[in-house]
């Protein structure tokens, strides 16, 4: 496939996540509000089923989740071992099954769609699979793109062993930090959600950017 068609498809491919974005946009607040009164009612086998169902693929804003949880332990509403060691578990266990789906299902698949023929594919893989630090672990801090290197990283796939290290490593910096700052700054956590989101974006952005350029790179 040359480059063109390489950016060709990569721009369609944006172009629908951003489409997908402004959709969800106007539905997020809603969910994010339903999940938080639930909290209060079913507290933590609700918070293990957000954050896991999160961690596959369903868009739901996970750190402002956490964000507001640190808000409930100052509150007293939760206890925070608890709720580190309920998240950590749900998130590490949510980002296993991603992993795994791709690991066990995703080659067949891939074949079937003759991804592999694509030498843009192939070499995703490889850097995907030599860079467990600037995929599985820096992506630990943004959600949607953590569950999308999940897939990639059982699809390439890492050593199972090094993507659980760098898992359980990232996923536990993430929670403590947004734990910790829902606790300290209370009640005025929405107003620090809005710059977590933006952050968090401009993180993923970056991440994804530097990936393509050295793909591309090696591409040509």
């Amino acid at each position: 496939m040359s480059r063109t068609k390489h950016l060709l498809v990569i721009g369609i491919l944006v172009v629908a996540l951003a489409v997908v974005i402004l959709v969800l946009s106007g539905v997020i607040p809603q969910i994010t509000a339903f999940i938080l009164a639930s909290l209060l009612v079913y507290r933590y086998s609700m918070l293990f089923g957000v954050i896991f169902i999160s961690a596959i693929i369903v868009p739901i804003p996970a750190n402002t989740v956490l964000l507001a949880i640190g808000s409930f332990v100052a509150q007293g509403y939760f206890d925070f071992a608890k709720v580190v060691m309920v998240s950590l578990v749900a998130n590490v266990l949510g980002d296993t099954v991603g992993y795994f789906i791709t690991y066990l299902f995703g080659h067949p698949v891939a074949r079937k769609l003759r991804f592999r023929e694509h030498t843009f594919f192939n070499r995703l893989k490889r850097y995907v699979k030599s860079h467990p630090i600037s995929t599985v672990f820096l992506t630990r801090f943004v959600t949607s793109l953590g569950s999308i290197v999940n897939f990639m990283a059982g699809l390439a796939p890492i050593p199972f062993s090094t993507f659980i290290v760098y898992d359980v490593i990232g996923n536990l910096i993430n929670l403590l930090f947004f734990l910790y700052v829902g606790v300290l700054v209370g009640n005025y956590w929405e107003r620090f959600s809005d710059i977590f989101s933006w952050a968090g974006g401009i993180l993923g952005a970056g991440i994804v950017l530097v990936v393509l350029i050295k793909v591309f790179k090696k591409v040509e």
